[in-house]
């Protein structure tokens, strides 16, 4: 069985973060067997240098940093960090269950992966991210406050924006998604997907992000609902809809 390593939070189904959510629902996709094991973030590195886990970047001080999703694999005895890395762990090692790369389309996943964050999302990244910080266990927002805080050079509740700051913000990823949703339908209508006819990771990669967005707004929201029924037609409250079976909590 594959275990996943992931970060509790005060919201439904416990799972908050996008790239957690990417990992899990790639291994849920190809309809493998898992469980969750959760790891307050003060505790991540511990437990990773326990079990053998790769480092995923490096801190400011140019020591080894380590982050979630990480998986380990009882079958293989396998450790694999980073939700990507995950996602070709499977690919190879699970052939004969649905592709997250069809065609062998692994160099547009990595672009799509490259791309989705800091164009789409990072424009209004504190405007989602300050819809759901404020549930994060009592560990896990005093560890946001102690790493995050000298690096906004804000406390918390500073960079929660307002106004016509957070409408901007709002209207700088609304724009990017429509480009995204042109790609889309280059594909011809009505495909859904990033591909075409057929899901992949990139699809996985949105509907994480649109995960974490909707857990962060709330369901009833008038953000949600105008994200998920209004921007491009309702293309990604659709995308969602059909892709959140994925999202399997164990």
């Amino acid at each position: 069985m594959i275990t996943l390593y992931d970060i509790p939070a005060q919201v439904p189904g416990k799972s908050f973060s996008p790239n957690t959510f990417k990992a899990r629902l790639a291994i849920a996709f190809k309809g493998l067997t898992f469980k969750t094991e959760y790891i307050e973030m003060p505790d991540i590195e511990a437990r990773m240098k326990e079990i053998g886990a790769e480092p995923t970047t490096t801190k400011p001080d140019g020591s080894p940093k380590y982050t979630l999703p990480v998986i380990y694999d009882d079958a293989t005895g396998k450790v694999v960090s980073d939700s990507l890395k995950i996602a070709e762990y499977l690919e190879v090692t699970y052939p004969d269950t649905p592709s997250l790369f069809p065609g062998g389309a692994h160099a547009p996943m990595h672009l799509f992966s490259d791309y989705f964050f800091p164009t789409v999302i990072k424009p209004a990244f504190f405007v989602f991210l300050s819809n759901i910080v404020f549930r994060f266990t009592p560990r896990g927002l005093e560890n946001m406050r102690e790493t995050r805080e000298p690096i906004f050079k804000k406390t918390l509740e500073e960079v929660v924006p307002k106004g016509e700051a957070r409408e901007a913000m709002l209207a700088a990823t609304k724009a990017e998604f429509s480009k995204l949703a042109a790609m889309y339908a280059a594909n011809g209508e009505p495909k859904a997907y990033f591909l075409g006819d057929v899901p992949s990771y990139a699809d996985l990669i949105v509907v994480s992000f649109l995960i974490w967005i909707k857990l962060g707004f709330g369901e009833e929201h008038s953000d949600w609902k105008m994200i998920s029924e209004k921007w491009d037609g309702g293309r990604w409250g659709k995308l969602l809809k059909v892709l959140e079976q994925f999202d399997v909590r164990t």
